[in-house]
């Protein structure tokens, strides 16, 4: 995994960022085993790792917000939502909330993407215990730094979407036993 994040942070082409991150999240030589359950720490932290990396260098042919965007890119709908969440939450975990490093928009992107990604999981029936497990450490470890109020607005939002479906189908409910 240091070798990884060492290369990852390096790349000067975001499509070779991409295709890493993607072969980083789907490997079925990582992920296809009994105890995969041990590699969400170490793939958030190879992710922190880089963006680490990352920052340190002085002069960069590919921008912090271009290599964070080609990241983003490479964790896309080729790999489970549960795994697109360490590579968004590895680099987020890196910078407070008024970090002056972390450009706004790519704070924005990547705030967005945690919320969608962990809101989805939790509308979705999870499918695994590896599933579960990885929402509740990129939760735990990225709680500090999110942008709280986003948190609150998707959770409104994913309330309100239940509440409504609910009612339609309890008013479907109360019209059928008036018949």
């Amino acid at each position: 995994m240091a070798s990884a994040a060492s290369c990852l942070s390096q790349l000067t082409n975001p499509l070779n960022v991409s295709l890493l991150t993607t072969q980083l999240l789907a490997a079925p030589t990582l992920w296809n085993h009994d105890d995969s359950f041990r590699l969400i720490i170490p793939v958030l932290g190879t992710f922190k790792e880089a963006t680490l990396r990352k920052l340190d260098v002085g002069v960069q042919t590919l921008s912090l917000q271009e290599w964070i965007e080609a990241v983003v890119i490479g964790a896309d709908e080729r790999v489970p939502r549960w795994k697109q969440l360490l590579a968004s939450a590895g680099i987020l975990c890196n910078f407070s909330l008024d970090d002056a490093r972390l450009p706004f928009s790519s704070r924005a992107i990547l705030e967005a993407q945690i919320c969608d990604l962990v809101n989805t999981s939790l509308e979705v029936d999870i499918g695994s215990k590896l599933d579960s497990l990885s929402v509740t450490n990129v939760v735990e470890r990225c709680y500090e730094v999110l942008n709280i109020i986003i948190f609150v607005l998707q959770a409104l939002i994913v309330m309100r979407q239940y509440i409504s479906s609910h009612s339609r189908y309890n008013t479907c409910l109360m019209k059928q036993r008036r018949v």
